[in-house]
């Protein structure tokens, strides 16, 4: 017989931590009890069902009675469905308490947060320490990067040669090859008024 209890938080009836329900609204605290009484509803059936399981089990093996035993096979998929509704119960818990926790801390209210003893894991202090860690870790690549970035296109703002933002040297474009006179034939390279003509080459 297939047994109950596949996922962290299918089989348990989860207490919220103590250090997550002190900083609960009331209206918070108020729908994680609802859910909290929902949980141990089915955490009851499932109990049942389990102790009559176990003995209809024993019956089919024992007296070789394959019908039983296909009822048997029924009942244990309820079973698993029992479980999986009391998983979804406590997400849901989850979710509830996210609204009201730091958002720094969400992560505790993800699916892949332990909920092993107590909704949120029986070491929240570790837990919480492994996210202030990642957060501080996170700042720092960021820090990183962006001074990088700025180190490595001072040479955009200096006076040496300018480049251009994918690393080419920037295209002189008209400046280069718009030439209203050629300078060929100018032969008034020095006259005042020619000087703005001459700033374009």
């Amino acid at each position: 017989m297939q047994q109950l209890g596949s996922r962290q938080g299918d089989t348990e009836t989860l207490d919220c931590n103590a250090q997550v329900m002190d900083t609960l609204s009331a209206e918070a605290r108020k729908a994680d009890f609802r859910l909290h009484e929902v949980g141990k509803d089915i955490t009851k059936v499932a109990t049942i069902v389990v102790k009559s399981l176990t003995v209809l089990d024993k019956v089919a093996h024992d007296d070789n009675l394959p019908v039983v035993a296909q009822e048997v096979a029924k009942l244990n998929g309820a079973l698993a469905l029992l479980g999986n509704a009391h998983y979804w119960n406590n997400l849901t818990r989850h979710h509830v308490i996210k609204r009201d926790i730091n958002p720094k801390y969400s992560y505790l209210c993800s699916d892949k947060a332990p909920m092993t003893g107590l909704l949120f894991g029986n070491d929240l202090s570790q837990t919480t320490r492994q996210i202030e860690e990642a957060d501080r870790l996170k700042s720092k690549f960021i820090s990183k990067k962006r001074s990088t970035f700025w180190t490595s296109n001072t040479g955009r703002f200096s006076g040496g040669r300018q480049r251009g933002f994918f690393g080419k040297a920037p295209s002189r474009g008209f400046s280069s090859k718009f030439q209203p006179y050629d300078s060929h034939r100018s032969t008034v390279r020095g006259d005042p008024r020619m000087d703005g003509w001459m700033d374009f080459k």
